[in-house]
């Protein structure tokens, strides 16, 4: 009966690591911002006499 714990301390780990994987791949997918997110943003102005501080 000494191998029965090797074997649940095995499954253990990769569930962990199944969990922690997919935990991560969800937050890249919500964190990372997609091409076309950035694509409906705006051109900045660049001209030198435009200035909206004042």
């Amino acid at each position: 009966m000494q191998r029965r714990p090797a074997h649940i301390m095995i499954a253990i780990l990769i569930l962990l690591g199944v969990f922690l994987l997919s935990k991560w791949l969800i937050f890249q997918t919500l964190l990372e911002p997609d091409d076309t997110a950035r694509q409906r943003l705006p051109a900045a102005s660049t001209e030198a006499g435009q200035s909206n501080h004042e």
